[in-house]
């Protein structure tokens, strides 16, 4: 994937073109094992060695609301659990830590999921077609911190469970 800012996402398995939300926009259906992995370049802030305040933001679209979608995973060696799902059963946006969006999404619709994070002040806020879905204020954690080792940046895994569409993402930025 063609990053416009930084380095390309790198794809580990396999992934398959398919149309994104118009026509005109690429987008990939990537399976069960396949991820993308996320070398992004931004220096440690909000205090410590790691990435502490940053946003994603990622278009998708996924065609049953039955199995588990995870979007990402910010332990680079995969060592945890995923840091944001569609809930299985239910469309309910989150992850178990913070809780889960009281509404849910729809199969076969895309959406635009922006995720904020601000670990100093304790937040993971989740908006989904620019209305906030779930705010979580917790203690201060760095459960969701970006790692930084001193000689390269980890990667964020793009992880995916089954068929989930995506066009290109993600967009990251620090702030």
């Amino acid at each position: 994937m063609k990053a416009t800012i930084s380095q390309n996402l790198v794809l580990s398995g396999s992934h398959q073109s398919a149309t994104g939300v118009v026509p005109s926009d690429g987008a990939v259906v990537i399976g069960p094992g396949s991820y993308y992995t996320c070398q992004h370049g931004i220096a440690p802030n909000g205090g410590g060695s790691d990435v502490n305040r940053w946003s994603i933001l990622i278009d998708f679209v996924v065609p049953s609301i039955d199995p588990w979608y995870c979007f990402f995973q910010t332990s680079p060696t995969n060592a945890n659990d995923g840091d944001c799902f569609v809930q299985s059963g239910t469309g309910k946006i989150g992850v178990g830590a913070s809780g889960y969006s009281p509404s849910s999404i729809s199969p076969q619709t895309w959406y635009r999921l922006v995720i904020v994070v601000d670990n100093g002040a304790g937040l993971y806020d989740i908006y989904l077609d620019g209305s906030r879905i779930l705010l979580e204020i917790r203690e201060v954690s760095m459960a969701v911190s970006l790692s930084i080792p001193l000689s390269s940046c980890s990667p964020m895994r793009m992880v995916k469970m089954p068929q989930l569409q995506s066009p290109v993402f993600p967009c990251m930025t620090a702030h």
